[in-house]
């Protein structure tokens, strides 16, 4: 992929007040910089990931100096309305997609960026960190205000996050004390026969498995095997376990700012929980809008990629299939999660609810 032309940096810090018509795509922490691209709303609403799948070679782009971009962002820039967090493969896509379609509604994606602060948020305290404890929060004060841009005065900015960046929850809505979130999820059985069911998850669970390992170690201190030594099912049980915990303490200090949501809950009854998100997050919960957004097209559409026919009957004869498949890892996975919660029954009330 061709890189995006270079425009006049004065037309970029020109925008930073404005509606995000340039958006911050990248965070290159070598280089102190970030990566601005040329983004129209539609391009907003057509991106699954806000990360290097959102460029085109038609995308004007260029590089500024993140300490100048810093000095141009006022301070009185509100952060993003609220907050998507979600474990993986529990409907945080089609979520996001759903509140496109109310009105207000403004997603955005998975940022590239969010992925970078997470690892160095878990880095802190390293001799390789680019951050300290203060550099870190005024970083993501600076992101949490690009992010919460507005094309038009009605907009509700909502950051659906990464499924591995969880960790940052907490500093979030620290930083951002208005803002909400809803915290997806899955329970443990349905989890691992959802990402075990996935052709790729392997990958998925090895790509993310250092970072989340180390903070399992951290948040229940144990010391869990080598990623070589656990089998998938474990991993898959390990990932869970990580993530929903993040979910858990985030979910204790925010209170009622956070909002749980099972994505089973919202297959079974469309209606109540897409009402409950929509009051949640301060939008209108009408029953026309209710009710259109229940029956919207992405229900019977993979909301990753939306081109691809999907439904949840689909979704259940996928899960059925690799429970027969699967079987033996998701057994160890969720042998995995008993026994690390057999150890420390104090932890293990923070999940217990979602076993």
């Amino acid at each position: 992929m061709s890189q995006p032309s270079q425009p006049n940096p004065a037309e970029i810090f020109a925008a930073l007040s404005g509606p995000p018509v340039w958006y911050p795509q990248q965070l290159n922490l070598i280089q102190d910089s970030v990566l601005f691209v040329e983004t129209a709303r539609a391009d907003y609403e057509r991106a699954s990931f806000l990360d290097d799948r959102m460029l085109s070679a038609q995308m004007r782009g260029g590089w500024m100096p993140f300490a100048e971009i810093a000095k141009r962002i006022s301070p009185a820039q509100a952060p993003p309305r609220g907050f998507i967090f979600h474990i993986g493969h529990c409907g945080s896509t089609l979520l996001s997609r759903l509140l496109d379609l109310a009105p207000g509604g403004f997603s955005l994606r998975e940022p590239l960026p969010l992925r970078t602060l997470a690892e160095e948020h878990l880095a802190l305290g390293q001799p390789g960190a680019f951050f300290d404890a203060q550099g870190f929060d005024f970083s993501l004060r600076v992101f949490l205000a690009l992010w919460g841009r507005k094309f038009e005065a009605s907009d509700a900015p909502i950051v659906k996050a990464t499924s591995g960046t969880n960790d940052l929850a907490r500093p979030i809505l620290h930083s951002a004390p208005a803002a909400k979130a809803v915290m997806m999820h899955l329970r443990l059985e349905p989890f691992l026969a959802t990402l075990l069911a996935g052709p790729n998850s392997h990958l998925d669970l090895r790509g993310h498995a250092k970072a989340r390992l180390t903070r399992l170690a951290r948040d229940w201190e144990m010391t869990p095997a080598a990623v070589s030594k656990l089998s998938r099912g474990a991993l898959a049980g390990y990932s869970w376990l990580t993530e929903m915990t993040a979910h858990a303490l985030a979910a204790e200090e925010a209170g009622p700012r956070a909002l749980r949501l099972d994505f089973e809950d919202l297959l079974a009854d469309r209606a109540t929980a897409i009402a409950s998100v929509l009051e949640h997050f301060g939008l209108s919960s009408e029953q026309a809008t209710v009710d259109a957004l229940a029956q919207a097209d992405i229900w019977r559409r993979y909301s990753k990629a939306p081109e691809h026919d999907y439904s949840p009957e689909l979704r259940a004869q996928v899960l059925a299939e690799a429970r027969q498949a699967h079987a033996a890892d998701i057994a160890e996975g969720l042998a995995a999660v008993e026994q690390a919660c057999m150890a420390d029954p104090a932890k293990a009330a923070l999940v217990e609810a979602f076993l």
